[in-house]
């Protein structure tokens, strides 16, 4: 009876998350050789995720770069509330050369992405593995 209640259980919220597509779409795109900055803006009618002390952030800015042949990162951030990163600066900067770019065009990946509803995958261009998706 476990082993039943268990497999409908994964039904159902697999059910769930295959319904919940992303509720953003790209209203603003800003690209160079090295990365691409995507805005996203909220097209879903909820104000809050779950409880109304997790409000649903409206605006969100996703960045893709890459920053060698192997090496890349990608992030997404609320537009409208600033959050705590670690800075690049100081004892262990990051960057300590500001050259940590790489041209896309010539990186061992590429990004792919539907405007909307917002989705994205990133893939290995030498044998098309797919190293990260939302789709």
């Amino acid at each position: 009876m476990r082993q039943i209640l268990a497999c409908l259980l994964v039904v159902l919220l697999a059910s769930y998350v295959a319904q919940s597509r992303s509720n953003y779409k790209v209203t603003a795109t800003n690209r160079n050789t090295t990365s691409i900055t995507l805005i996203l803006t909220y097209t879903g009618q909820d104000e809050y995720y779950v409880k109304p002390t997790s409000p649903i952030a409206k605006n969100l800015v996703f960045t893709f770069k890459t920053l060698a042949f192997n090496d890349f990162t990608f992030k997404i951030t609320d537009q409208n509330n600033k959050r705590f990163e670690v800075p690049q600066s100081g004892i262990f900067p990051i960057d300590p050369l500001a050259n940590f770019s790489f041209p896309i065009a010539a990186s061992a990946v590429t990004i792919d992405y539907i405007e909307n509803p917002f989705d994205f995958r990133i893939i290995r261009k030498q044998n098309g593995a797919i190293l990260f998706s939302t789709f």
